[in-house]
């Protein structure tokens, strides 16, 4: 799985364009990796706000994705 970063300024759309291709590759089970404990509650919250549920894909912190890689 290659590893993508999307950056840009504040405001640029960065979450959206994430939303789009996080639910786009699904079917590849991606894992989206963010700074903080609550980011992941949020990000959950936003991916299932049209469905109520997800299944394929994985939200983690930094700190776990070496447990990932390992």
């Amino acid at each position: 799985m290659p590893l993508t970063i999307i950056k840009g300024p504040p405001n640029s759309g960065r979450p959206d364009e994430l939303e789009r291709r996080y639910l786009e590759s699904i079917s590849r089970r991606p894992v989206l990796v963010v700074p903080g404990v609550d980011d992941i509650f949020d990000w959950e919250r936003r991916l299932t706000r049209g469905s109520g549920a997800m299944v394929g894909g994985q939200i983690v912190h930094f700190r776990d994705l070496f447990s990932e890689i390992l």
